[in-house]
């Protein structure tokens, strides 16, 4: 019997995962993982001590010469937060977050789909490393959890993934995060598209693209 899931939900590592979430209306809510960038590592640290001490003060950075700032403890970059400056926009900044994480450890009771994009190699292999942990931080708030890894052309599997059933290979050999291709990223795998058609319901897609251009 076909798994339906009723969350979809971007962990990364750049913005075209939840892009391409919107545009085929998989994405229902703001998720604390979509809009930056991240390393693999950091994002299993937050769902495994339930993002504590995320965004605080302490642990923040500014990069020079520019409006991002990153996380040092979790190894996140963001680039599209600041508006005036960090120390003005800090308040508002992690209110969002954290509304957004208490909506995401309350739907992850629900039955989900994780979406990650593999940054780069050093990722396969730790996925590959730590692949029964991993499914067991992914599963712990519900059994029926999955995650999904899309991986670049030439990413090559270690043989203990050669056969996972849950990893898409992508027709690029690079990611682009130009504004006007971030949409694109699913296109470069057909299979799947048909996958996330198949796992989820055609009226919950319908729905979320009408509602997609209230989420940020």
């Amino acid at each position: 019997m076909t798994t339906i899931y009723k969350n979809f939900i971007s962990l990364g590592w750049f913005c075209g995962v939840a892009a391409s979430m919107k545009k085929y209306g998989l994405r229902s809510f703001s998720g604390p993982f979509d809009w930056y960038f991240s390393e693999w590592g950091g994002v299993i640290s937050c769902i495994e001590n339930r993002f504590e001490d995320f965004l605080s003060k302490e642990n923040l950075e500014k990069v020079p010469d520019s409006k991002a700032f990153q996380d040092l403890k979790y190894g996140f970059v963001f680039n599209h937060e600041i508006t005036h400056s960090l120390e003005a926009d800090y308040e508002y900044i992690r209110d969002k977050y954290n509304r957004r994480i208490a909506l995401f450890l309350e739907k992850i009771k629900e039955r989900t789909c994780f979406i990650r994009a593999v940054r780069h190699p050093k990722e396969i292999e730790y996925i590959a490393q730590n692949c029964d942990y991993i499914n067991f931080l992914i599963k712990r708030d519900n059994p029926e959890n999955e995650i999904i890894y899309l991986v670049l052309d030439h990413f090559r599997l270690p043989v203990a993934l050669q056969d996972a059933h849950n990893i898409y290979q992508l027709n690029i050999h690079k990611y682009n995060g130009e504004r006007k291709e971030l949409d694109k990223l699913f296109d470069q795998s057909p299979l799947f598209l048909q996958w996330c058609r198949e796992h989820s319901e055609e009226q919950m897609r319908k729905r979320n693209l009408i509602f997609s251009s209230s989420l940020d």
